[in-house]
């Protein structure tokens, strides 16, 4: 009998060029599930309707906390994000998870990075709230949080959740352009924003700059820690372990490091 081919997708808006289809393509076939993996643009008044059909999918960054009131159940992370980028589906039932801090975390550890103690991250989305309460975990001290907007509400979520994560963390809100550097890792999760935004003096004393999202060109904010020789790590790492963990979540999927990094060296040899 020919095994059911299973669904999977990435729900959002302005979805290409994007290099999801790719990677989850190349961990089904290691796997040996056999699964499509789609793009599905849509409003926000539709989302409902297209998820009857899906086994598990993603969700992009302006659907992340709005696919809460349409699941059964969630992880115990996300209620204190408010965020979910990753959905099972489970019978009839729904169930919600967050891959950000897993991909990020995954990224420091191949790269033999030790958390930093203290860091800067631009933007307050779901991203930067994911990282910011797990690196608090981690026992970082102070975080500067650089946002245009320091009335948004997803700032105001942010704050929230660092407050209730019930660490002793120095927290400062500041707009892009009065950083003055002075912490170890700069993250950058605000893609809307133009790094440009981001003055020089904002890496002065960083050892990595961080880019959450896959961009296998130069930006203004890599070219500034390139020429002061601080160590860029590329968005691509973050983007392929929340897929590792997106197939563990799905099917219980397990992979070699090996062969990890095999799926990843095709995009760092190009970039």
């Amino acid at each position: 009998m020919q095994q059911r081919i299973q669904n999977f997708a990435l729900i959002g808006q302005s979805l290409f060029p994007q290099i999801e289809k790719e990677i989850n393509s190349a961990l089904f076939l290691l796997s040996g599930v056999h699964a499509s993996y789609e793009y599905i643009e849509l409003k926000s008044q539709n989302l409902e309707h297209v998820l009857e059909d899906l086994d598990g999918f993603n969700v992009t960054t302006l659907y992340k906390q709005e696919i809460i009131k349409y699941l059964s159940n969630i992880a115990e992370d996300v209620e204190l994000l408010q965020s979910v980028n990753t959905v099972k589906r489970l019978g009839k039932d729904l169930v919600g998870y967050n891959t950000d801090s897993y991909g990020f975390m995954q990224t420091l550890k191949m790269l033999n990075i030790l958390p930093p103690k203290s860091f800067c991250i631009v933007g307050a989305n779901a991203t930067a709230r994911a990282i910011a309460v797990e690196l608090a975990n981690w026992g970082a001290n102070y975080v500067e949080i650089a946002v245009q907007n320091t009335n948004s509400q997803d700032l105001a979520t942010t704050l929230r959740s660092l407050r209730l994560s019930n660490h002793n963390l120095q927290i400062e809100v500041k707009k892009p352009s009065e950083l003055a550097g002075g912490v170890d890792m700069l993250i950058n999760t605000e893609q809307m924003m133009p790094v440009s935004d981001v003055p020089e003096s904002a890496i002065v004393g960083a050892k990595y700059v961080f880019e959450t999202e896959y961009n296998p060109k130069e930006t203004a904010l890599t070219r500034l820690a390139n020429l002061r020789n601080v160590q860029v790590i590329s968005g691509i790492y973050m983007k392929v372990w929340q897929a590792v963990m997106a197939h563990k979540i799905w099917y219980g999927a397990q992979f070699k490091e090996a062969d990890i990094h095999r799926i990843l060296q095709r995009y760092l040899l190009h970039k």
